[in-house]
């Protein structure tokens, strides 16, 4: 039993290696091209760029009623073939291309100012979706490392073309935003081509009953979106209204750098999900969860209380003067995206079982405790108020899914050790904002040792484990 539970971590490793070279170029390109944008762009014009590309990701799923979640999932069952899997995904998608078309048809009749961006907005959507699409497809039927080499493929088009149009063609909104389209697009010709979906798509397998099927399966997950989606970047809009757009631009950059946890925690969901599908059935299956969710947890809170200490240096030297004041906004976000990410892991769960309505009914109360929160909090203290309801409604859904999915696996958190973590960096953040500067950085790393002692054990044993690999 303990080498069939060693096969499965080693298998998982492997996994999160591989997609690693897929996404981390593209992750870390989000927090290295944060300079660019902040000299390229005024705060004003990086605030409304970062919000046309956050209205994307909420267009997304509804535009292409999430067709590629359901890609990933039925091309991972063995009973289905996978030209019938990619031609139905496809069909879904064409019906979404034809409302993009009808969408822009639509904002250039409105004769807006801004219809120029609105379009492009569209184009992001329809192609980002067709990319989606043709990466899950990749990695649903284990081509893992084609799925890593379209990461690298986007990663490399959108910083290329990010410092064309904004250093060489000074095009300033207009050309962050196109940087986007043609990277998508320049990655589903990648896919197209290495993936030979011309041989892969066949008009005799359409079939009316899978595509109904799939979007059982998907729908569900759209609602889910939208919660993440107001989770995540709702409080863009709230903080237009209440601040103006120029505290938008400090908080694109305020979240940009918490970004870094959603490098790790993308790269492990993505091979997560199929140890979890591959694993559900197993009668191992709550010790190696629980296991997993242990490590996690440890690693992700261990590499926060590490940030937490060159936090300040780091942002006051990569940003320009008129967004230093940024790096004060960020503590709370990287504690939201901690909460994100420990969310994410139990919502696996419920994809693992096939059950994905339950993700949209969890996500419901932390969407309601986050937008509730933002009304009153950004108001009265700016934009604190934006991590700390971002942070309180992640925690709200990450609690929830913890309890609810137990029905599904016995996950067994040790409580004492992770709350001793988060006590932890709470106290570290304290410290940022009161402890004087003199004493500062002592401080910061005194607590972090104190959280190398309270992980001990667990660091150990990676070591013994590591050696004995060797």
């Amino acid at each position: 039993k303990g080498k069939g539970l060693m096969n499965k971590y080693k298998k998982l490793l492997s996994n999160s290696l591989v997609f690693t070279i897929g996404n981390l170029g593209s992750k870390l390109l989000v927090f290295l091209l944060v300079p660019l944008y902040t000299y390229a762009m005024t705060p004003q014009e990086y605030g409304m760029a970062d919000l046309y590309q956050t209205t994307a990701s909420l267009l997304l799923p509804l535009i292409t009623m999430n067709v590629f979640d359901a890609t990933l999932r039925f091309a991972m069952e063995k009973s289905m073939t996978k030209e019938s899997v990619l031609t139905n995904s496809l069909v879904v998608w064409c019906f979404s291309a034809v409302f993009s078309c009808f969408g822009m048809i639509f904002v250039y009749a409105l004769n807006l100012s801004n219809k120029w961006y609105l379009a492009l907005l569209f184009l992001i959507i329809l192609f980002q979706g067709g990319q989606s699409i043709l990466s899950q497809y990749a990695r649903g039927i284990g081509k893992s490392k084609l799925f890593a080499a379209g990461g690298v493929i986007l990663t490399f088009l959108t910083g290329a073309l990010n410092i064309l149009f904004l250093v060489y063609l000074p095009l300033g909104i207009t050309g962050y935003l196109m940087s986007l389209v043609l990277a998508n697009v320049g990655t589903i010709l990648f896919f197209a081509g290495t993936l030979s979906i011309w041989k892969e798509i066949s008009f005799k397998v359409i079939d009316k009953k899978l595509i109904w099927q799939m979007l059982y399966y998907a729908l569900p997950l759209i609602p889910n979106a939208i919660m993440w989606w107001l989770l995540n970047a709702s409080n863009r809009y709230f903080v237009l209204f209440f601040l103006g757009a120029g505290a938008n631009g400090l908080l694109a950059v305020a979240t940009k750098i918490p970004s870094i946890i959603s490098i790790f925690n993308t790269i492990f969901t993505q091979a997560w999900q199929i140890s979890a599908i591959e694993e559900y059935d197993s009668h191992q299956k709550s010790k190696y969860y629980s296991d997993v969710f242990h490590y996690l947890a440890t690693f992700l809170l261990l590499g926060t209380s590490a940030f937490m200490i060159v936090l300040k240096p780091i942002v006051e030297k990569v940003v320009s003067s008129d967004y230093a004041s940024s790096w004060q906004y960020v503590p709370f976000f990287m504690l939201a995206m901690l909460f994100s990410s420990f969310s994410e892991f139990f919502g696996t769960n419920y994809i693992a079982a096939k059950q994905t309505k339950g993700v949209f009914m969890t996500s419901i109360y932390g969407t309601i405790v986050c937008v509730l929160l933002q009304v009153v909090l950004l108001p009265t203290i700016g934009l604190d108020g934006a991590g700390l309801s971002a942070m309180l409604g992640f925690l709200t859904t990450f609690l929830l899914r913890v309890k609810d999915t137990q029905k599904f696996v016995a996950i067994q958190i040790k409580w004492r050790i992770f709350i001793s973590n988060l006590l932890i960096v709470l106290a570290q953040i304290l410290c940022l904002f009161y402890l004087p500067s003199e004493f500062l950085y002592f401080g910061l790393a005194l607590l972090f040792c104190g959280m190398l002692v309270v992980n001990q054990r667990t660091i150990l044993y990676i070591i013994m484990a590591l050696k004995n690999k060797k």
